[in-house]
């Protein structure tokens, strides 16, 4: 599944065009962000604040985006930390270039710095515990405009066919690995079909689906806000958890930190205390992460043909099959969820 899009140049008088018809101030600077790897984003610094113009993918719909900008404006309105969406004079947040062909809006820039992975550590994990379980409480039962393709088990079950049909094809170790995560992912999937005697269906809302350490802004050991809600859908909470979880507790490839992960888990179940009917599949979660985002970064350069068999997402399934890493993932939860509130 190739999310890889071109970073789009605009000169200073072309993002001037594009942002004419909102009340930002005097543009003093443009400076192009070229982290990403699917938007086009530009700071910029006004005289009156600093802003964030991003233009979209062109398959990025003014139907998703609605859906995006009204979870943003839901979550504003319970001071949530995340960037609040600009309207233009006539009360618009989609805008459309057409010499670009692709729509694009006008976000609050949120000062301060990226989050980087060797700074995560107690302190950080526990703030992303208490924000991840206010997001969700936050958009629980809330009905948001437009549409967004959903990403929950059906369509990793789908984008993992595909992946794991070309594994399968490559030479060597490929059709091994191919038919060692299929049965990994079979029994995963069986166990989400198989609902535990008096729990409760998983619960379903508008999840972030891409919260990890780049989407988090901090100023020195407080985060400042999460950002990036562009990869939102309305599913499951459970899958939600488990991807925050991996990103924050992998710190390699086949190594998580059960510490961290059992601090975040309990300022999570804290605030959320109705989640801990889902805690029994948090494991089966993270599988389902790893195998939706080897499907996404399939396409990176670096895994072209045979390096494939060496992505990340691959050591992780393998390393969280091992049965012995599942019974401490168990341990983990179940440690989360019986800890005083």
């Amino acid at each position: 599944m190739n999310r890889l899009h071109p970073f789009i140049d605009l000169d200073r008088d072309a993002v001037a065009d594009l942002t004419a018809d909102y009340s930002l101030g005097e543009l003093r600077s443009v400076e192009p962000l070229v982290s990403g790897i699917i938007n086009t984003n530009y700071l910029l610094r006004t005289d009156a604040g600093d802003y964030l113009l991003r233009l979209y993918p062109p398959e990025r719909s003014a139907d998703a985006l609605r859906f995006e900008f009204s979870t943003l404006a839901r979550l504003a309105e319970a001071n949530f930390p995340c960037p609040r969406v600009i309207a233009d004079a006539k009360g618009k947040t989609v805008g459309l270039s057409e010499a670009h062909t692709r729509h694009y809006a006008v976000l609050e820039f949120i000062p301060g710095e990226t989050l980087a992975r060797e700074a995560i550590d107690a302190g950080i994990v526990e703030q992303i515990g208490d924000l991840f379980a206010d997001m969700q409480r936050t958009l629980s039962g809330f009905v948001p405009e437009g549409d967004k393709p959903r990403a929950d088990l059906e369509f990793v079950r789908e984008l993992g066919e595909a992946t794991l049909d070309r594994v399968a094809a490559l030479a060597g170790e490929g059709p091994a690995t191919a038919a060692r995560l299929r049965a990994i992912w079979a029994g995963s999937h069986a166990r989400f079909d198989q609902p535990r005697d008096g729990a409760p269906s998983l619960e379903r809302g508008v999840v972030h689906a891409d919260l990890y350490f780049d989407n988090v802004i901090v100023e020195g050991d407080r985060v400042r806000g999460i950002i990036d809600f562009d990869d939102s859908y309305y599913g499951l909470f459970l899958i939600d958890l488990a991807v925050t979880l991996m990103e924050f507790t992998f710190v390699e490839a086949d190594a998580l930190d059960f510490g961290l992960g059992e601090r975040l888990l309990r300022r999570y179940y804290a605030r959320r205390p109705e989640a801990k009917g889902e805690a029994h599949l948090v494991h089966d979660g993270m599988i389902c992460a790893c195998f939706k985002y080897l499907g996404y970064t399939a396409d990176l350069p670096e895994y072209a043909g045979e390096a494939l068999l060496g992505n990340e997402y691959i050591a992780r399934i393998d390393y969280l099959a091992r049965p012995e890493i599942r019974a401490k993932v168990e341990a983990m939860v179940a440690a989360a969820v019986e800890a005083p509130s």
